[in-house]
């Protein structure tokens, strides 16, 4: 990136969401810019654009003070957005010191698995940038209370939260916080849950990326100089409950600064800032999944079995003639024992995106490219 494109999108068409996998795992790096690199520490953001245009943060990070950063971020909770065609979008900043920038890279690994629940709904809450403005508002102007309905196959719910403090102010004081949620039976407010917290990381000194070059140590509101910009998260059933409503609210209190010896200036307060990405996240028990097929056929030769059978490249093959297949090899041998047997026809079990499709064609050679994934 550079002060010309300060982000990058690709399309990318991911596994369809009936396919069972346990775990998705997303590896950010930002690689050895050389004389490009910028030195500073800037947001950045691992993001998802919607078809209506939104754009949902999934990883927030922070870049380094010029030293190489890898992370291994587990996101299975976002899996509803990580499946069929999909918009990525990845940046660093909007401006950069002497037309500096980063050299970035993103790739995802669903691991094979089904598991008892499955993510099936991230619903946003409160994303953008909440700016604190004055003792009296204290950032509650940007934190509209949510009411959100639980479908009945509702198991589980829970908030996901990654808010970072900036200006002076924003970023080197703690800010308390709480989250208030109950459930709405026909109107009428049930028990509440508070959730107490302060937005305040003491560990920076223990960062991934270490060490790096100016003050990365310091504690900071909520992150740290070249490490991921980690997640508050929150259980709310109970008190919520499946088939109805529920009400969200999230409540800041103003900054405390009784123990400071030098109090900023109301300007310098508040000019402080946060940057919020929320998302209610809601489970059921796992329900109509297959087996994620492992043989995808890279290329189709002109007029050859798989071609008058209607196989297109892309497509994935889960079973030749009743055999599951986890390999080339055991279509190899499912193929075999087919010729052997002297049939004159098998069914080909495919994938074709979301799409279940099974043909027919003669057993022996195929006519296709494979690659395992």
């Amino acid at each position: 990136t550079d002060n010309s494109r300060v982000a990058y999108t690709s399309e990318v068409r991911l596994p369809p969401a009936n396919w069972a996998f346990a775990r998705v795992i997303l590896t950010l790096d930002i690689h050895d810019g050389g004389t490009m690199w910028d030195e500073w520490d800037r947001n950045g953001d691992v993001s998802i654009i919607t078809q209506d245009g939104r754009t949902l943060s999934l990883v927030p990070f922070i870049t380094s003070y010029r030293t190489p950063c890898h992370w291994e971020v587990d996101v299975t909770h976002f899996r509803p957005l990580l499946s069929g065609l999909t918009t990525f979008e990845i940046r660093a900043g909007t401006t950069f010191y002497k037309n500096r920038g980063y050299a970035m890279s993103v790739a995802l690994d669903y691991y094979h698995g089904k598991s008892k629940t499955e993510p099936f709904d991230v619903i946003p809450l409160w994303v953008g940038q909440a700016r604190y403005k004055s003792h009296e508002n204290h950032f509650q102007d940007f934190f509209e209370p949510r009411t959100v309905r639980l479908p009945r196959e509702t198991t589980r719910a829970r908030i996901f939260m990654t808010t970072t403090g900036h200006s002076q102010v924003g970023e080197f004081t703690p800010s308390k916080r709480s989250i208030s949620v109950r459930p709405l039976v026909e109107g009428k407010p049930g028990p509440e849950k508070v959730f107490h917290n302060t937005l305040w990381k003491t560990d920076c000194y223990l960062n991934p990326n270490r060490p790096q070059f100016g003050t990365w140590k310091y504690s900071r509101a909520g992150w740290a100089p070249g490490d991921i910009v980690h997640p508050w998260w929150l259980e709310l059933m109970p008190p919520l409950l499946a088939g109805h409503k529920a009400e969200i609210r999230y409540l800041p209190e103003p900054y405390d600064f009784s123990r400071n010896e030098e109090v900023p200036s109301a300007a310098q307060i508040n000019q402080a800032m946060h940057r919020v990405r929320s998302y209610l996240i809601l489970y059921r028990r796992t329900s109509n999944q297959v087996a994620a097929p492992i043989v995808r056929v890279t290329n189709v030769v002109d007029n050859s079995a798989a071609a008058k059978a209607g196989i297109k490249r892309g497509d994935y093959l889960a079973r030749y003639d009743g055999r599951t297949l986890e390999s080339i090899e055991d279509l190899r041998s499912a193929l075999g024992a087919a010729v052997k047997a002297k049939k004159k026809e098998v069914k080909v079990l495919l994938f074709r995106g979301s799409q279940q499709l099974t043909v027919t064609m003669p057993p022996g050679r195929m006519g296709v490219n494979l690659a395992v994934r």
